[in-house]
């Protein structure tokens, strides 16, 4: 399994890259949907000193300073794709610093809402509603 960021069709997106021999497709997804559906509780149930660590940790992980190179650059490609300056990194850490709790809650709900689209690469036939397949 892997997630990340990235820009497909010059909207940037959170990628979630997830296989088994054991279980369907419609039931990866179907986790993925539940993870996603669980976002605000677990935002809201966090204490503020666990909030701002967590806050601090992943904002750390941008810092370009230690960074192995390769995963830099392809930050900063995806950035690109995206339309951002040379310095995004340090503009995506100090957007991370800056983002308070209500803010947070409301991308997890643009995001259950599927307010920029939802899409689903599979090796098996399309799961059904609200899911429909696409050429």
């Amino acid at each position: 399994m892997f997630s990340g960021l990235r820009q497909i069709n010059g909207q940037t997106g959170m990628l979630f890259g997830v296989q088994s021999p054991n279980v369907a497709a419609a039931d990866l997804l179907e986790h993925i949907e539940h993870f996603l559906r669980g976002l605000a509780e677990q935002i809201q149930s966090t204490d503020d000193a666990t909030y701002l660590a967590q806050r601090q940790a992943l904002a750390d992980q941008f810092d370009s300073a230690t960074l192995p190179t390769a995963q830099a650059a392809e930050l900063l490609w995806q950035g690109k794709l995206a339309g951002h300056s040379s310095e995004y990194l340090t503009q995506l850490s100090e957007a991370i610093l800056g983002t308070d709790r209500s803010e947070l809650l409301a991308a997890a709900q643009h995001l259950n809402n599927a307010e920029g689209g939802w899409r689903c690469l599979a090796s098996e036939a399309c799961p059904g509603a609200p899911w429909q397949v696409a050429k």
